[in-house]
């Protein structure tokens, strides 16, 4: 009797285990084309519902990744996922995934750029942090981020068709999209580089570059 009390427990807990299901949605939010760095922005949400009243709870996880390049989103245990750009046409603003052993192509804009249409980038509703990251790798440097910076999500479209851009050129962009939102970046020794408010730029003690 123990030990069919016993099952039956375990049971029950798988039951209840399997109860809720992840839900998954992927949105393409940015494709870059410049030198050294020709790739997409995914942004995936993970929706675990639940059986009872209680609300549903979201994550989301996000992967700059270039073509061919794949990961494993275990963002949900027992409920990730192989996420894998298969391609990225540039001239189309195009990439086609494979989610699951399932095929999908996500656009970010109607129509298309010209073929010869040089280097680009194209964020759209890209989250900040996606930005942080982008921008640290482009300048080469660690971004220290002051807690008053404006966080909200940064939509932006850069083109060099008659030029190949220094990594400056493009970072330059990025910072003017800072400026215009209230945040200046400021070089913080060899390594690192401030984001803080522009009204607080005075304030800021960055370490001297030797």
């Amino acid at each position: 009797m123990k030990n069919r009390s016993q099952i039956i427990l375990i049971l029950f807990s798988l039951l209840l285990a399997s109860s809720a299901r992840a839900e998954h949605q992927t949105y393409l939010r940015g494709i870059v084309n410049v030198p050294g760095l020709q790739v997409a922005l995914f942004e995936i949400q993970h929706t675990l519902l639940k059986r009872s009243n209680a609300p549903p709870v979201i994550t989301t996880t996000s992967r700059l990744l270039r073509a061919q390049q794949q990961f494993e989103d275990e963002t949900i245990k027992g409920g990730h996922f192989q996420f894998e750009v298969a391609e990225i046409d540039f001239p189309r603003q195009t990439v086609k995934t494979r989610e699951a052993g399932e095929e999908h192509t996500y656009s970010l804009s109607e129509g298309s750029r010209p073929p010869l249409a040089g280097n680009w980038l194209h964020l759209q509703n890209a989250a900040f942090k996606d930005v942080i990251d982008l921008y640290s790798q482009l300048a080469g440097r660690t971004v220290l981020l002051h807690p008053a910076v404006d966080r909200a999500s940064v939509s932006l479209e850069a083109e060099w068709p008659n030029q190949v851009p220094e990594k400056a050129e493009i970072t330059d962009i990025i910072t003017k999209c800072f400026n215009q939102r209230g945040a200046s970046a400021i070089l913080d020794g060899e390594k690192f580089l401030q984001l803080v408010p522009s009204n607080m730029s005075q304030a800021a003690s960055p370490a001297q570059t030797p």
